[in-house]
């Protein structure tokens, strides 16, 4: 085992490595426990893409009440959950009130068309939305903290923008933290 912890009451993840002759393979898995023991294992990865999966289905292009998709909902964005969108960023409850907008709407289809995990907390996820105001390819880079969606921004707009950004601000001449704070507050969590 390269790391366990125990996820609830109900639920322990952990990463493992097995080698042999024939492999060497690295994993983590997900397992639901019940009176202390196990009774249900995935691995991690599958178990994330079937909740994303199972939630996107809801925007089938028909209208809905959130009620009838809120347990998806809370089962795949962290309490925490902030996304960036449009170069700000946007809070959990902000981002639910679009969901459900679109939900009520009954215009908006969700598929997605790939998810990769890039490292043990973050993934690529390749997706398309439409409906009445939007025909969206996109592309998102999510962190994932407690088997949930925790941080996710464009993948366009990743990691290397922001230090460009941050990086110009150290030219050689005097500034304040005030100068440059908004940039700092982007690039470090």
């Amino acid at each position: 085992f390269h790391s366990f912890r125990i996820a609830g009451e109900e639920k322990v993840e952990y990463q493992f490595r097995i080698t042999n002759d024939q492999m060497d393979s690295k994993g983590r898995s997900l397992s639901i426990l019940k009176d202390g023991k196990l009774v249900h294992e995935m691995d991690f990865a599958t178990s994330l893409e079937r909740r994303l999966r199972a939630y996107n289905a809801h925007f089938d292009g028909t209208k809905k009440s959130f009620q009838d998709v809120e347990a998806d909902f809370d089962a795949l964005f962290h309490h925490d959950f902030e996304i960036e969108m449009q170069g700000k960023v946007v809070k959990r409850d902000d981002f639910k009130q679009m969901m459900v907008d679109m939900l009520e709407a009954g215009n908006t289809k969700v598929n997605i068309h790939s998810l990769h995990f890039v490292s043990d907390d973050q993934v690529d996820c390749k997706f398309h939305i439409q409906n009445d105001q939007m025909d969206l390819e996109g592309r998102t880079l999510s962190t994932i903290k407690d088997g949930k969606f925790f941080y996710e921004m464009d993948y366009n707009q990743s990691l290397e923008k922001r230090l460009r950004t941050y990086n110009a601000h150290f030219d050689g001449t005097p500034k304040s933290l005030d100068e440059f704070e908004a940039d700092f507050e982007a690039l470090f969590h």
